[in-house]
């Protein structure tokens, strides 16, 4: 209380507050207070987001060897996409996404994955929020036309952007899933028009799953559960 400069029953009251939500725990043999396991889940976030890049360094540039295309790793913040890895073909079209740049998530593949695996009541309230920009004349500017895409996209398990953000650039994007069965992050290949042959797409669509898979299970994800999903 003296250090904070409160008044003893005040920070009593904080501190049964915080025992109550997780974020202390007391030890009534020493009378002390340490911190909760709530933290823990905090914690958490933050070590899966320096993991991960560190886990899929390696997967993204065998992507790249395989494809020859571009290979993102980005998460949800808000209505936007972030990128927070990037391997790059040697005689790559060099691509606006870096390391850090957000877009919108609705006019990308990464975006409508990460969109599409959230949890109902999360989904919409993002929605209400997204102000729709056409960037092009594949973009989606509509509320209801995103939902539907997004339901598609929850059922075959993977997103295509089309020109929808620049044009003569499509990107495939793939969910990865982590130990809690959730979608913090998305794996994509991106790259010219001219290169995504339907055939050419099949085959990487493969390549792009199975890297998408190989990152989930060293996340802890088992990969009986991601088809499941």
């Amino acid at each position: 209380a003296p250090r904070v400069k409160l008044h003893p029953s005040t920070a009593y009251r904080l501190l049964t507050e915080l025992v109550a939500e997780g974020f202390l725990e007391f030890d009534p043999s020493t009378k002390r207070y340490q911190l909760g396991v709530k933290f823990l889940s905090f914690a958490s976030i933050v070590l899966r987001r320096l993991d991960i890049i560190k886990i899929a360094s390696p997967i993204m540039k065998q992507l790249v060897d395989k494809t020859n295309q571009t290979v993102n790793l980005a998460i949800l913040d808000g209505t936007e996409v972030v990128y927070i890895a990037k391997e790059e073909p040697p005689s790559s079209l060099r691509l606006s996404s870096r390391v850090g740049a957000r877009v919108p998530a609705y006019s990308t593949a990464l975006g409508k994955v990460l969109l599409a695996y959230l949890k109902n009541d999360k989904r919409d309230a993002i929605l209400k929020k997204i102000k729709f920009k056409k960037y092009t004349e594949s973009t989606i500017t509509d509320r209801e036309a995103l939902a539907e895409e997004l339901a598609r996209v929850k059922k075959s398990g993977f997103a295509i952007d089309h020109e929808e953000f620049l044009p003569g650039l499509i990107c495939v994007a793939f969910p990865i899933f982590d130990f809690d069965h959730n979608v913090n992050s998305a794996i994509s290949i991106s790259g010219p028009v001219t290169d995504f042959k339907e055939i050419r797409l099949k085959r990487w669509e493969s390549d792009i799953r199975d890297a998408a898979l190989q990152i989930s299970t060293k996340l802890g994800y088992q990969q009986s559960n991601v088809n499941q999903e």
